[in-house]
């Protein structure tokens, strides 16, 4: 999405980009403020930036894009931006399918927190971190049983 792009080229760049045509005035104050409060750092694999980044898990067999990882001294954290007017319970789920393939990826350099940023039309974003790792993946690892099933 044009926020997607618009936050990945920020993060990548270090600079505020120019707005896309068609982000909403309100959308753009919220992201404006997310990188003002938060000040977030990009995290790289090697020189490649850890934006909009395949992860895959063989183990499990899925793959899907993450939208950042960022760090935070010790902390490295996978967070998924959203536009959507709620928090949504499958975000924990989609959130730790990441992290889970991620960590299989990288097991010397493990997700250690999951966000969701929401930035919303009215020039606000929110802020929901997920603490329950195992929990959500093994909710995960039964939705994809269930695609599998009703797909064979």
């Amino acid at each position: 999405t044009k926020v997607h792009q618009f936050v990945s080229e920020w993060l990548i760049s270090g600079v505020k980009p120019t707005a896309p045509d068609g982000l909403e005035d309100g959308r753009l104050d919220a992201i404006e403020k997310y990188f003002n409060d938060v000040k977030p750092k990009l995290y790289k694999v090697g020189k490649k930036p850890a934006s909009e980044l395949v992860v895959w898990s063989s183990k499990h067999g899925y793959a899907g894009t993450l939208d950042a990882v960022l760090v935070d001294g010790d902390r490295r954290i996978l967070v998924d931006w959203k536009t959507s007017k709620e928090f949504r319970k499958e975000y924990a789920l989609q959130t730790a399918a990441y992290a889970a393939a991620w960590n299989e990826q990288h097991p010397r350099k493990l997700i250690t927190e999951r966000q969701v940023v929401r930035f919303m039309d009215d020039g606000t974003y929110a802020i929901k971190t997920y603490h329950d790792g195992m929990a959500d993946f093994a909710g995960f690892l039964g939705a994809l049983a269930l695609y599998n099933w009703a797909h064979k």
